[in-house]
């Protein structure tokens, strides 16, 4: 459970774009402690956009309302990009 947590609070932060020179040493955080940074420690080795989208899909809810903190709706679209944004992150970011 605390590694979908840990991942979905960096998606968070992507979205909501607080933070973004603190992503580094969050990300650094997250690994010393071996929490998921990327796609791959969930096991899933290059997803496609498609079955990202659709968990992000399920994420959101069918409703679309949901704005987790950011202070406005959020679409699968960005929750999506968002995952997308961690996992580039967690790979590149030394």
């Amino acid at each position: 459970h605390g590694e979908w947590v840990a991942f979905g609070t960096l998606v968070r932060l992507v979205l909501g774009g607080e933070f973004p020179a603190d992503l580094p040493r969050i990300i650094a955080f997250d690994r010393s402690v071996r929490l998921p940074t990327t796609f791959a420690e969930f096991g899933l080795d290059n997803p496609s956009w498609e079955d990202v989208l659709e968990e992000a899909r399920r994420i959101v809810g069918p409703k679309g309302e949901a704005d987790y903190g950011t202070g406005r709706p959020v679409t699968p679209e960005e929750v999506c990009e968002a995952m997308f944004e961690v996992d580039y992150l967690g790979r590149t970011l030394t």
